[in-house]
């Protein structure tokens, strides 16, 4: 009996980790254009095969321009837009490239381990999803149009959804991809509203990312990945030790039932910490702990 609950409560676990993830994000909160996007919120979900965007604009905002999301999805991409990438065939793809014709052009660079390979670009107009080479120039229709990404709403709208398949980004529901977003002018006008750290200015300033989201785990990838990388966790003799972070953080543990044993919030951890943790003996447990910056989860056999 219990090995027939174990299994369940896995299988319900992987479901719900993938197929079934609906993650939050939030806006920079910048309002350079109004707050129509840096005050936006969105989730994220999937049901296995569609993905699905929830997008609610900011109270304070129309949505009169183009949202692009540059999207990493493991394979080679580019991890600056610039000059070489300049499509101005419509737009949309004028917004991708974040340059036009008359000379209006800014830099788009990308966190160090971002490789832009598809974006979606978003307006009253027209939503789709593009895939973006990852060498060589770009010109006038040189973007490959994948497919419409389903979206349909007027400036005023409080909220809409736009929705692709996995296999629309050469994905399926077990994998994960990256994004930032930027809000844009049809002619490739800048704003400091966006998705992800590092926007700081608008019009023809430069943009360099400091950060990305991740779906579906939700986690911000940037420094917080360097410090998730580097924080090691171990469980020994009803020890959990705890090494490679200084700074504050959370502990939890679940049940193979997901049912919550310990609660242990905001300690202070310094290098080398370890802390008795007492589990359910032979039984799956599982350890979180939320730091500043990154999350990190262990599965564990206790003796």
């Amino acid at each position: 009996m219990k090995t027939k609950l174990l299994f369940t409560f896995l299988l319900l676990f992987i479901s719900y980790t993938s197929s079934n993830a609906q993650v939050p994000y939030s806006g920079n909160g910048n309002t350079g254009f109004g707050g129509a996007v840096g005050e936006s919120s969105m989730t994220i979900s999937d049901n296995g095969t569609t993905i699905t965007f929830n997008f609610t604009k900011g109270l304070n905002g129309d949505f009169n321009d183009i949202l692009v999301f540059y999207i990493d999805t493991g394979i080679t991409g580019r991890n600056v837009i610039d000059s070489n990438v300049n499509d101005n065939q419509d737009d949309n793809r004028r917004a991708i490239s974040n340059g036009d014709s008359s000379g209006t052009a800014s830099v788009i660079t990308f966190p160090a381990f971002f490789g832009a390979s598809h974006a979606i670009a978003i307006s009253t107009g027209y939503g789709g999803l593009w895939r973006i080479p990852n060498t060589g120039m770009i010109g006038n229709d040189d973007l490959p149009h994948i497919t419409s990404v389903n979206s349909s709403f007027t400036a005023t709208d409080a909220s809409f959804t736009f929705d692709l398949d996995w296999t629309e980004l050469g994905l399926t529901n077990t994998d994960s991809f990256s994004f930032v977003g930027l809000y844009v002018s049809g002619t490739a006008w800048n704003s400091d509203e966006g998705y992800g750290d590092g926007i700081t200015g608008s019009g023809a300033d430069n943009v360099t990312y400091t950060s990305a989201f991740e779906y579906p785990s939700g986690n911000t990838l940037g420094n917080q990945n360097v410090i998730e990388s580097s924080v090691n966790m171990f469980y020994i003799n009803n020890t959990l030790k705890i090494n490679g972070y200084n700074g504050q953080a959370s502990i939890r543990t679940y049940d193979v039932f997901g049912r919550l044993l310990q609660n242990i919030e905001k300690i202070q951890i310094q290098n080398n910490f370890a802390k008795d943790i007492n589990l359910p003996k032979n039984q799956l447990s599982f350890i979180f702990i939320e730091g500043e910056n990154f999350t990190k989860t262990l599965k564990v056999i206790a003796h």
